[in-house]
């Protein structure tokens, strides 16, 4: 949901921002950058520590991100290490999930597994632009990092109650 939304408005984001047409592309550009360099030590942190963790970690990282985006939107030049740090996080929810799904499931049902998590993921690549685009209409373009922090305290959520049924018999 994340990924899609970022990527199919965060260039009309920044042209609503009234910022040139190369900072809105360098506003992409710092996503997807985010997106590639921080896989490799989110998945070293995961191997570390417990993976639902880094979860946590990424999901909050995620937010705040969100929030200073908002906060520092008139300085575009402010915000583009806080949209290479959102990247990356955010599409660590992603890495880290598809890896504690392999721990978890064996052979059919990791097929199964890996299926059900290819169509989701499927689905938030529809509802992220459409939720991101819907919320831009709304509310102006900070609508999309508003999208963006309710996506990750939802997932924040989901992840505290997992903890809370793992944890009482």
């Amino acid at each position: 949901l994340i990924d899609g939304a970022m990527i199919v408005h965060l260039a009309v984001y920044g042209l609503r921002l009234e910022t040139s047409l190369t900072i809105a592309t360098a506003m992409v550009s710092a996503f997807l950058i985010g997106n590639i360099i921080f896989q490799v030590p989110l998945g070293w942190l995961a191997d570390r520590l417990n993976g639902y963790y880094v979860l946590a970690i990424c999901s909050v990282v995620g937010v705040l991100c969100s929030i200073a985006i908002t906060v520092f939107a008139p300085n575009q030049y402010i915000i583009l290490p806080f949209l290479m740090i959102l990247g990356g996080f955010t599409y660590g929810l992603y890495t880290i999930a598809l890896t504690l799904l392999g721990e978890r499931f064996y052979g059919n049902n990791l097929v199964a597994a890996n299926a059900a998590f290819a169509i989701m993921w499927g689905v938030g690549g529809i509802a992220g632009p459409t939720l991101g685009g819907m919320a831009m209409d709304k509310m102006g373009p900070q609508g999309l990092p508003l999208t963006i922090v309710i996506a990750c305290s939802l997932f924040l959520i989901m992840l505290v109650f997992h903890h809370l049924k793992v944890v009482r018999p």
